[in-house]
């Protein structure tokens, strides 16, 4: 198979900046990004240039999602979309239209609209029906088993509570997509949920801007339910806080710059309970990377699309969280 050949909307830094991350990744595990496309022209010419000095191959800026889908020198084998939310769906539509793969930055889709469930439901089905992979920028998940290394005899099915702490760039309402499909994803890789909605749901905010904001509710999980805790607490810079658990089996990450070498580390005595290393820290290989790798390694290996399903039902508990954060 030749080098798979990759597009990228949204390769600048003005937001979140993942794009530039998400295009080395790509090229790590062997993909080749080959074009590019933003809001602002002169902003995407210089992303492109900076990707091709870095990558050591050109990399085509084009003038929007149009240009990059369909006018590309090379046919394109996938699609990654980095861009703000308000930009996913018309290059989703575009990438169904030309039969791409996805992966797409969290969430999927994010509107006021009400037809809002309804079109990220059709679009998850639409690829599920053409055989094309979906992802949801949702990496988390891939921390489990180095979160697993620490606390070896804990028992996941037998645990009541979960916790989350989260460290999102924005205030209010907007931390909502930005940050809640994290715990979202580690929820329903933990304890899978039959169910689109989140039990007793109780927002507590710091203050009216909402730079601290604590998520309470019930996960209604299918071997049993557990009690929430997801703290969001605004940090502007990286590397920001995150940390995870269930029960007293709680981790953080640390972070060494300017490598960015990443740990799990845990109090030594609940690590010991539960036969866990001496060190109470277990390396952890970036988990963004590793949910890139799987991307790539789908696509070369021609594995076909399934239906997303986790991916409508997070976002059915997003609007939910919203809904309540904006009524109070």
């Amino acid at each position: 198979m030749p080098q798979l050949a990759i597009g990228l909307v949204g390769p600048g830094s003005t937001r979140q900046g993942l794009g530039p991350y998400l295009a080395r990744f790509a090229e790590r595990a062997g993909a080749r990004i080959v074009a590019v496309c933003g809001r602002d022209p002169g902003r995407t010419e210089a992303a492109a240039a900076g990707l091709a000095a870095e990558l050591g191959h050109e990399v085509r800026a084009c003038a929007d999602v149009h240009e990059l889908v369909g006018g590309t020198a090379a046919p394109l084998h996938g699609l990654i979309i980095a861009s703000p939310h308000e930009a996913h769906g018309e290059a989703l539509d575009l990438a169904l239209d030309a039969g791409l793969a996805v992966l797409c930055e969290k969430p999927l889709l994010w509107s006021a609209a009400d037809e809002l469930i309804d079109r990220a439901e059709a679009l998850v089905h639409g690829f599920a029906r053409m055989g094309l992979p979906l992802v949801e920028n949702c990496q988390w998940p891939y921390a489990l088993p180095v979160w697993q290394g620490l606390f070896p005899r804990f028992r996941i099915d037998a645990a009541q509570g979960f916790r989350c702490r989260l460290s999102p760039v924005s205030t209010g309402a907007a931390q909502v997509p930005d940050a809640m499909p994290h715990a979202l994803s580690l929820l329903q890789a933990l304890r899978p949920s039959g169910g689109d909605l989140l039990e007793d749901l109780r927002i507590e905010a710091e203050d009216d801007a909402h730079t601290g904001t604590d998520l309470r509710f019930r996960w209604p999980g299918d071997r049993g339910s557990l009690d929430c805790l997801v703290e969001l607490r605004r940090v502007p810079e990286p590397p920001r806080p995150f940390g995870f658990g269930l029960d007293e089996a709680w981790a953080e990450r640390e972070v060494v710059l300017p490598d960015y070498t990443q740990s799990l580390h845990a109090d030594p005595a609940v690590v010991a309970r539960y036969g866990g290393p001496s060190t109470a820290s277990v390396a952890l290989e970036d988990p963004l990377w590793l949910l890139v790798r799987a991307f790539v390694d789908r696509l070369r290996r021609g594995e076909r699309g399934r239906s997303e399903v986790a991916v409508v039902q997070r976002l059915r508990m997003l609007v939910q969280c919203r809904d309540r954060l904006r009524t109070g």
